[in-house]
């Protein structure tokens, strides 16, 4: 192939990615690139081929960074490192990109740069969304955390004293205040009676007050209908009442009193009071107090508010079971959907970054193949270009098998089901393993089974059922050897085997085999190339179209994995 024909067959790979990709040589000047560059930049391809990039038009479209790209294809063609960096478009909620630029050397076609353009602005919002809701959950987890400080607090507590001086200093991390109080109700929700009182300045009303409540305000607070607010005040009915600004309430609502009065003359500005329930009855009141006017508003604690308030059930509960002395853990209901939320984020991300890692590992493994076996190469390149492929092959797998553990720990490995000939995804399994069983020198022994039926299948996750029983076969068989694929039908049921010359597989062992992050067997050189993740993917899948697999197997005497698939049942209507 001479090189207008490799040119040729470059620019048609390079023009299936979607990626803008340019080829640039030692002078700057633009010797290919491929569809994708030249819709998105607004270039001729034929009229820029020889002439360099605008940098000052490139950063017009693509944002500032873009007029970097002279000094940094200086900097790449003198040996220096890979150029990268992120830039956004400058037009509102424009497009973001991932740019590099490396050095690319083939010794028939190009000698110079690669400049990449990939479009990540699904992932740069999902990457903001991400830090906007990790902000939001901190205050949940300091919440969490707290609670949990106070539950082992009443468990290693020996009284009351003990607890109460530990709760003092844990609520602070999520409540604000200067002065918290304790008061125990009496039986007929008259009167309070302070059972005790901390505070960082002197305290006036100390434990023994007695304080009764006149009027309709002790009942509102334990009433969950009695809910309302004015500019003075909040009620919650049932669960707390705020208090902005005492000295304000005091004077507007006319509530002179010898509590609010010694309160007022401790300094005391704004209040929380909280009631504590024992089995659905109330018991005590629990009253934060701050010297700071509007403290438990919205206003004054920002983002922390809904934090504060949420918090407070977990505290009523907490103070409840002190007060009654008993060792319990709260049920955190709230801490466990948030929690969940978290993990669902968690494998949002894996799927996220997963999936945008395959666009440029199949670049690799595509564009190393069409070397390996288009360009002229002296051995010890073929070699290591034939390395390459392989380990890029391999990360490949697992990060098919970190996307589909990530999608089944979420509960969303969809099984979409349509007509297929078993026997055509085997054939497509057998020829992409091809190359792997090469480098072994061992020999794919299977005769197709003919007609091969059709089944209502999920292609792709078939393919990978295939894909991964042949790979570990061929990863644990000897070099030289030989693996038998059997296609057969019977009782119903499609049945494929996979039958290796490896060292066999221990009664033990094969109990845990389908297990995720297992791995088994002496072969550490094996089990180095996986994640213990294939096999309990492969059961998944099998099981989600209503088929079975296992292993049959003897130490010294190899292992035949199998699996089976309705040919009537989930989805299919047989042959």
């Amino acid at each position: 192939m001479n090189s207008l024909e490799q040119n040729n067959q470059l620019q048609s790979y390079f023009d299936m990615l979607p990626d803008q990709i340019v080829l640039l040589d030692e002078a700057g000047n633009v010797t290919m690139m491929n569809a994708a560059a030249a819709s998105g930049m607004g270039i001729d391809r034929a009229a820029a081929t020889g002439k360099p990039l605008d940098a000052a038009r490139l950063a017009g479209l693509y944002g500032e960074p873009m007029a970097r790209l002279p000094q940094m294809l200086a900097t790449v063609m003198a040996g220096g490192p890979v150029g990268k960096f992120e830039t956004a478009s400058p037009s509102p909620d424009g497009p973001v990109f991932a740019v590099s630029i490396q050095r690319a050397a083939n010794e028939c076609c190009f000698n110079g740069a690669l400049l990449t353009v990939h479009d990540m602005t699904k992932r740069a919002k999902t990457r903001n969304e991400l830090l906007k809701r990790n902000a939001e959950l901190t205050d949940i987890v300091a919440v969490n955390r707290t609670i949990m400080d106070i539950n082992s607090a009443i468990h290693s507590g020996t009284t009351l004293d003990d607890m109460f001086e530990i709760i003092f200093g844990q609520l602070k991390r999520i409540i604000p205040y200067d002065r918290i109080g304790l008061s125990l109700l009496d039986e007929k929700l008259e009167f309070v009676t302070v059972a005790k009182v901390k505070s960082d300045n002197p305290i006036a009303l100390n434990k023994g007050y007695r304080i009764h409540f006149s009027g309709t305000s002790l009942p509102e607070l334990l009433n969950p209908a009695a809910s309302w607010s004015d500019a003075h005040s909040l009620m919650v009915g049932g669960k707390h009442r705020i208090i902005y600004d005492l000295k304000e309430y005091v004077e507007a609502k006319k509530r002179q009193s010898h509590y609010n009065t010694t309160l007022l003359k401790e300094g005391i500005r704004s209040s929380l009071t909280v009631p504590l329930y024992v089995e659905g009855k109330a018991t005590a009141i629990i009253f934060f107090s701050s010297r700071t006017p509007g403290v438990y508003t919205p206003e004054y604690l920002g983002r922390h508010y809904d934090a504060c308030m949420m918090s407070l059930a977990a505290v009523q509960d907490n103070l409840a079971v002190a007060l009654e002395k008993a060792l319990t853990i709260t049920r955190l209901e709230e801490t466990n959907r948030r929690l969940k939320e978290l993990l669902t984020m968690k494998d949002d991300f894996l799927s996220i970054a997963s999936h945008d890692l395959r666009s440029p590992l199949t670049a690799i493994i595509g564009f190393g193949k069409m070397m390996v076996d288009k360009t002229p190469v002296n051995e010890l390149q073929r070699r290591g270009l034939e390395i390459m492929v392989n380990s890029a092959g391999h990360l490949l797998t697992l990060v098919d098998d970190i996307l589909a553990l990530a999608k089944a720990n979420a509960a969303s490995m969809e099984v979409n089901l349509a007509p297929a000939a078993i026997g055509d995804i085997l054939g497509d399994s057998v020829s992409a393993m091809a190359f792997n069983a090469h480098n072994k020198e061992i020999v794919l022994n299977h005769v197709p089974l003919k007609p091969s039926p059709e089944l209502a299948l999920d292609r792709s996750k078939i393919f990978q059922v295939f894909n991964n029983l042949i790979s570990n076969a061929i990863k644990f068989s000897p070099v030289g050897g030989t693996i038998h694929l059997r296609e057969s039908v019977a009782d119903g049921s499609y049945r494929f085997e996979v039958e290796d010359s490896g060292p066999g597989i221990s009664e033990d062992d094969r109990k845990k085999l389908f297990t995720k992050f297992v791995q088994v067997g002496a072969d550490e050189a094996a089990k180095a190339k996986g994640t213990g993740l294939g096999l309990a993917i492969c059961k998944m899948i099998v099981n989600g179209h209503g088929g079975d697999i296992g292993v049959d197997s003897e130490l010294g005497k190899g292992a035949i994995f199998s699996f089976t698939l309705p040919l009537k049942g989930k989805g299919n209507a047989g042959n």
